[in-house]
């Protein structure tokens, strides 16, 4: 091999070798006819051949020799041997035998080259670097670490052998090539002595020397928890490490371990536990401090509406119902339930289904409700320990979900020792009340022991004050924190006449003195007709009766002052009117409202001798307004639906609309209101008139807000001195969603009804729903029927007559969409479509999960006739 220059390859094989050793070495050889070596072999010049040469052990060549390795020969190895010589069996049993002669040449190989060794003599194994290490017969992976170093063997994981992984009790062979994997934290444990991880007794001594080093480190860790928990500081094990960190680099008192080793209550005040909890509790509650600067944020809260409450008595507990789950600013109105049995109040949105499904009578009552903003949130961390069971989280999570508060974060682990469960959470609230109330009610939770405020992660301002709240007995002696509400109606002292005024009327716009709220729409009808050099256009839009000529009206006539002045002009009569007709009368309009508002004359149309009609007007606006300087004609176009109607029939061209861009262009100081059912609206929107009113900035109304109907109820009746319980009120905002329409309804017949009963002065729950079986009955169609024409197909008729199907049978004012699309046999998405239709038109409400929600119908009134007029449907 030399001269064939192979012999640095195999010196380094064998110097060198794998960690599994080799079974055998190969090489090739090539053999060329013209080599120093070859010359004298006798093949054909032109040939090279190829040699393979293998150096084999000699167990290796018989098997090679003789066959295959059969899984019997590693019994050979394993099991001691009787005797060095190995008799040749009978030929018969040879022959008979798997194994055949490979069998017995192994077994013989293996016997001839075992040596005796002594258990005493050592043996000798390596690391990583092949550096050898002598150990006794019988030593351990463990052993090996801790005569190798005793820091490694201290913070030893588990071992390598021979680039395989074994447990630290593995029981090394001569040869062996061993490496050792370790932790950061010392791992030695008692385990170790008694199930024999090492064999070796002065391993063994340095064991235990950790173990007692260990339990000091232990011990102080478990000495310093014991002090931050008696003042409530309860953290986690890694932001303890943490806090040690800070304390020890602070202070200079070298790695943590030996700071814990050397704490103690007998020590020197700097290595006690109770100066270094002082320590830590003191760095906790400087970055609290910093961190919870201008964290806080307003929020808005439900609270009673106190000025329809006079007379007050406590209530326990608020809550949010859990299946509308009101917001703010999404649900304006709201409305309260107070449960008497158990002194809840919980908190809906006004169109909740289960304020309609659950009657309201002895056991509960109907309060109204409104919004409130809340001083800014602050943040409380619970510490809470418990015998573990399924479901603490969740009955937890529950507790947590009847309160205004904001769960931030949980944090739950249990011991399977002992079976205690201790979670760790984070809330927001925005009143002490909440959190005591928190506080006290965690303790009804089935298997709870201990529910304490976390100091260390809790503002030490914020920490201390409800401590001290919790101190006071007073503030806790029931379950929750009280509250004032109102049972009785206002109190009335003169006697009412005996024949009422009615100030309710549906047949027109309402009157100054009955137009209550609409302040947003005011605003924005104010920026956008009044303000700015030009005059701009709004198209209000909404469903029949829901106050458009009302808001025009007062607006008009409330917020418009010289040199502006106002035109409001109804085409509901245009169905069959021309365009000369109506822009004729629109212009007898303006021209009369310009000597009343503005004391001058202006020529009437006849005085113009324009054919056509569209320029004839637009010369006498402009010869009105140019006899006024700076001054803005406000033209209000109410029920523009009527003129959409004639251009469907025909009667109306379509450059009739077309007309009003052109106009207001022409005329800077012209501002333009369009007011139209939503029904009509959809129609502007459609393909044909989408650019036609394009300049028209687009205004939906909703109904009124809770505080507004009330208003509208409640002030007419009490200058009568008539009294309204308040749970009256809020069925009424219930019954009527809100609607100015029903709303003034409801009250034209109580004035009727009480004109009858000439000596009641108090309206309750029974005046109420007697009226209400009058309005459904089938002679007062007349208030209801108009809801046909806000239907924009039979799709949506059928959807209502299902949904009032549905909700008959099963006595629930609620429905979920897929169930009503499978009642129809029509395709899910094609009912949600109309359904999000019906939702926009202020006809149905939704409540509940995205996926499948809720509908009810959004005036419970239009719910009540409906179910008892089914003839709507057959029409």
């Amino acid at each position: 091999l030399s001269q064939l220059e192979h012999i640095n390859h195999m010196t380094d094989q064998i110097a060198n070798p794998k960690p599994n050793g080799y079974s055998r070495l190969t090489l090739d050889l090539s053999l060329q006819p013209r080599g120093i070596y070859t010359q004298r072999l006798k093949w054909s010049e032109s040939q090279t051949r190829f040699c393979n040469i293998q150096i084999a052990t000699r167990l290796m060549h018989d098997i090679t020799w003789y066959g295959c390795l059969y899984p019997e020969i590693y019994q050979l190895h394993i099991q001691p041997l009787e005797s060095t010589n190995v008799a040749i069996p009978l030929l018969s049993e040879l022959w008979d035998s798997e194994e055949g002669k490979v069998f017995f040449t192994v077994k013989n190989d293996i016997t001839i080259g075992r040596i005796e060794t002594d258990a005493k003599q050592p043996i000798v194994v390596y690391d990583k670097n092949r550096k050898p290490i002598a150990l006794r017969q019988g030593a351990t992976a463990l052993d090996f670490a801790y005569i190798f170093d005793r820091m490694i063997g201290e913070h030893a994981v588990d071992a390598m052998v021979n680039n395989r992984k074994a447990p630290l009790y593995r029981i090394l062979d001569a040869s062996d090539i061993v490496e050792i994997r370790t932790s950061s934290e010392i791992q030695a444990q008692d385990a170790w002595l008694l199930e024999n991880y090492a064999t070796i007794p002065a391993v063994r001594r340095q064991i235990k020397e950790s173990l007692k080093r260990r339990y000091l480190d232990r011990r102080g860790y478990k000495l310093l928890s014991q002090e931050l928990e008696r003042y409530h500081y309860i953290l986690l094990p890694e932001v303890l490490d943490e806090e040690l960190q800070r304390l020890v680099k602070q202070h200079s008192f070298g790695s943590v371990r030996e700071y814990l080793e050397r704490l103690d209550k007998k020590k020197e005040l700097l290595y006690t536990p109770e100066w270094a909890a002082q320590e830590i509790m003191q760095q906790i509650a400087e970055r609290n401090e910093l961190s919870l600067i201008n964290t806080g944020r307003s929020s808005w809260v439900p609270v009673l509406d106190m000025q329809i409450i006079a007379h007050k008595k406590l209530f326990r507990q608020l809550r949010l119902c859990n299946f509308c789950q009101p917001t703010y600013p999404r649900d304006m109105k709201i409305m309260g339930r107070l449960r008497k049995q158990s002194g809840t109040l919980v908190v809906h949105k006004e169109s909740c289904p289960h304020l309609i499904d659950h009657a309201v009578g002895r056991h509960s009552t109907l309060l109204p409700m409104t919004w409130q903003i809340q001083p800014p949130a602050f943040r409380v961390v619970f510490f809470l320990i418990a015998q573990d069971r399924k479901g603490l989280v969740l009955d937890l999570a529950r507790q947590l979900r009847k309160h205004q508060c904001d769960l931030l974060s949980i944090n739950a682990e249990a011991s399977s020792k002992n079976g205690e469960a201790r979670i760790r959470f984070t809330i927001e609230a925005y009143s002490d009340a909440v959190v005591m109330d928190i506080w006290h009610e965690l303790y009804g939770i089935d298997n709870v022991a201990k529910v304490e405020i976390d100091a260390s992660s809790t503002s030490i301002r914020i920490y201390d004050r409800l401590q001290k709240l919790r101190q006071q007995k007073e503030i806790i002696p029931n379950k929750t924190m009280l509250e004032f509400i109102s049972e009785e109606s206002n109190v009335i002292d003169e006697t009412r006449n005996l024949l009422l005024d009615n100030p309710f009327d549906i047949s027109r716009p309402a009157a100054a003195k009955m137009f209550f709220g609409r302040s947003s729409e005011t605003e924005i009808m104010h920026r956008e007709l009044c303000d700015g050099q030009q005059g701009k256009a709004l198209i209000i839009y909404g469903p029949r009766r829901s106050g458009k000529s009302s808001i025009c009206k007062n607006f008009l006539e409330g917020q418009v002052r010289p040199p502006y002045w106002s035109t409001l002009f109804s085409l509901q009569n245009a169905v069959q009117q021309n365009e000369e007709t109506i822009l004729m009368q629109l212009a007898e309009k303006v021209r009369e409202q310009f000597s009343k508002q503005m004391h001058q004359s202006a020529p009437g149309w006849e005085e113009y001798s324009d054919a056509d009609p569209q320029v004839r007007f637009r010369r006498f606006l402009q010869n009105c307004i140019s006899q006024v300087p700076n001054s803005r004609l406000i033209l209000a176009l109410d029920e523009f639906g009527g003129v959409i109607e004639s251009y469907e029939q025909q009667t109306l061209e379509y450059r009739f609309f077309t007309y009003w861009k052109d106009l207001i262009n022409e005329i800077p100081q012209l501002s333009l209101v369009l007011a139209l059912p939503t029904s009509s609206h959809n129609t502007l929107t459609s393909k044909k008139f989408v650019n036609v009113f394009s300049f028209a900035q687009p205004l939906p109304l909703t109904f009124l807000d809770t505080k507004s109907a009330q208003q509208l109820l409640v002030d007419p009746l009490r200058e009568q001195n008539i009294g309204i319980h308040s749970n009256t009120v809020a069925l009424a905002l219930r019954l009527s969603g809100g609607s100015p329409y029903y709303m003034t309804l409801i009250g034209q017949q109580l004035i009727h009804y009480l004109n009858k009963e000439t000596h009641q002065q108090h309206v309750a729950d029974i005046d109420l729903r007697m009226i209400v079986d009058q309005l459904i009955e089938k002679g007062a169609s007349q208030n209801f029927d108009f809801l046909r024409e806000e239907l924009q197909n039979n799709v949506e008729t059928r959807i209502l007559e299902g949904f009032i199907e549905l909700t008959s049978r099963a006595r629930e004012s609620k429905v979920q969409y897929k169930k009503l699309a499978m009642w129809l046999n029509i395709s899910p998405s094609i009912v949600r479509r109309h359904l999000d239709r019906l939702r926009i038109g202020l006809i149905l409400d939704e409540n509940g999960p995205f996926s499948n929600p809720y509908y009810s119908f959004k005036i419970e009134l239009v719910r009540n006739w409906l179910t008892r007029n089914r003839w709507f449907f057959a029409q």
